[in-house]
């Protein structure tokens, strides 16, 4: 093999794994259905039964939709009004997002560096071609995907979010 096709799978190498790392991340974390989820919690609040509803939240913990509705329902246990319920809502939102930041940018890093491995894959010389260009194409397509399924689980969760703060307010009337 070519001292350039060492390069082109290197860089492919790189990208594929933390590519990978970051989509199996995601889907780790992403994975609960938020539907079901915010169910269950809306449930559980009805019946009064708070502690069940911490239990099942903590039993996800892992989970972005439990580790922003857990502290909602905790201030609600504690008898923090509606108002206070958003604000928690929002300020654990933003917390969960920051700390999802990195896990973010080693997809973005990822994704440049497979696209790199294309280009090269494209443009060394003596290279045979399309081989790498497949592989990172497959590579990218799962990292997208993982990368959409956070926006699409975060709008479920708002969602979730605010059944369980409807379900709060229902259960206090």
């Amino acid at each position: 093999m070519e001292p350039a096709r060492y390069i082109v799978f290197g860089v492919l190498a790189l990208g594929g794994l933390v590519a990978l790392l970051c989509a199996s991340a995601i889907f780790q974390r992403y994975g609960v259905a938020v539907t079901v989820f915010g169910e269950q919690l809306v449930k559980l609040i009805a019946a009064d039964n708070i502690d069940r509803a911490l239990r099942l939240c903590a039993a996800a913990r892992k989970n972005y939709a439990a580790r922003v509705l857990k502290p909602v329902v905790e201030a609600s246990r504690d008898g923090a009004g509606e108002s206070a319920l958003r604000q928690t809502l929002q300020q654990q939102s933003e917390r969960v997002a920051r700390a999802e930041k990195p896990l973010t940018l080693g997809c973005i890093i990822a994704l440049t560096d497979l696209g790199t491995a294309i280009a090269l894959d494209w443009t060394l010389p003596g290279v045979p071609r399309g081989t790498a260009s497949v592989i990172a194409a497959v590579v990218i397509a799962i990292t997208l995907l993982a990368m959409s399924k956070v926006s699409t689980h975060r709008a479920k969760t708002e969602q979730a979010a605010e059944a369980v703060i409807a379900a709060i307010n229902k259960q206090r009337a």
